[in-house]
């Protein structure tokens, strides 16, 4: 069966291998994603650089393997990276070493097309680590979370399916946690949170290169900060022109310089997942929170959601402000991986701590 088997990369879009990759996906992951879906993703940005390949038996996909093509910018210097995705397998062929095989291929593919390296999120780290070679950071993603509404969060609670005595000892702890957040919330806002005329607090960037000319300005003080380069080719693909997300912009301009900027998007209109925020300082990051609560409150949201590298600098300022504000922080239960391939500054590319990691950086068809 072993030889029957045919390893290939997808170099051109035919809609009916397409179709059979999604139902593949959909299969193992019980998604509904589409083709459009997929088309986005690997097709929208890089169309010439992205990387799928396939595992067949006969006629039959039965595994996957992309890379999204993503510029980071590494010591300052813009570099094409892949980030990995649709890492599938079928249950039945998993003790053949077909996995490692399917990788390896999307390896060389990768390295032909000049990534300096591949990275993604994995909840199965031993699989990168063992039989891949990723370099793999376990204890970097965070997570940070407050509640919003108390009703919507006590109406979860009742539903739960526990004793009348653990509903009551919930019921006290979602409520006290819930008073305890606000009043954390309004004393920030009160001692920072003043109105500031030489601030302009907008929805709409004034250039799609804002926000990669706050990246540079921020590099001053950090130089070795690894992240997303969001040019207007990025922003247009990832966050304006997304046909699977609506995304919104919350901006904080002292005249034509961006100070702060903040991407959210609503769920169900109960959870508000902030994608990503960054901000030159603590007062600017307070007037962006201010906005978004505002904007939750108008809008009865319960739930906002963060997620984050606990070991970079900005992101600990970012996780700091929350937690004043009354966020609750918890380990994410996915792993950091990350494969050199042609980058030669690796004392800068492993140190987790210089990888500066959102929400953007996840896969973008859907929430995460």
């Amino acid at each position: 069966m072993k030889n029957d088997i045919n390893i290939r990369e997808i170099k051109d879009y035919d809609e009916s291998e397409i179709n059979r990759v999604i139902s593949l996906h959909n299969q193992i992951n019980i998604d509904k994603r589409t083709k459009e879906n997929w088309f986005w993703e690997y097709k929208g940005i890089y169309p010439e650089q992205y990387i799928f390949v396939l595992a067949e038996n006969e006629r039959d996909i039965i595994g996957t393997q992309g890379m999204i093509p993503i510029y980071i910018n590494i010591g300052g210097k813009r570099t094409l990276s892949g980030k990995s995705e649709n890492s599938l397998l079928l249950k039945k062929y998993m003790f053949m070493n077909l996995f490692s095989r399917l990788y390896d291929t999307a390896i060389m593919t990768s390295k032909r097309k000049e990534m300096c390296c591949i990275w993604g999120f994995t909840t199965a780290s031993h699989v990168w680590k063992n039989k891949l070679d990723f370099s793999i950071y376990e204890d970097c993603l965070f997570e940070s979370l407050i509640f919003l509404n108390l009703e919507e969060d006590m109406n979860d609670v009742m539903k739960l399916k526990v004793n009348y005595f653990k509903k009551i000892k919930r019921l006290l702890y979602v409520g006290s946690r819930y008073y305890y957040s606000k009043i954390k919330g309004k004393i920030l806002f009160i001692m920072y949170g003043k109105k500031n005329n030489k601030y302009i607090i907008s929805e709409k960037l004034q250039s799609l290169n804002d926000i990669n000319d706050l990246f540079l300005s921020l590099r001053l003080k950090y130089p070795d900060i690894i992240y997303i380069h969001q040019d207007e080719k990025y922003i247009t693909w990832r966050i304006l022109n997304n046909p699977n997300i609506t995304y919104k912009m919350i901006l904080v301009y002292e005249k034509d310089l961006l100070k702060g900027y903040c991407y959210y998007n609503a769920k169900n209109n109960k959870i508000v997942y902030i994608t990503d925020i960054l901000f030159v300082d603590f007062e600017i990051g307070v007037l962006l929170l201010k906005k978004l609560f505002k904007i939750c409150d108008e809008n009865e949201i319960a739930y906002v959601y963060y997620m984050g590298n606990i070991k970079n600098t900005l992101n600990k300022n970012i996780f700091d402000l929350l937690n004043r504000v009354g966020f609750n922080k918890y380990k994410n239960k996915m792993s950091f991986v990350l494969k050199n391939l042609t980058n030669t500054n690796e004392s800068t590319l492993f140190n987790i701590e210089n990888w500066y990691l959102s929400g953007l950086w996840t896969e973008g068809y859907r929430e995460y």
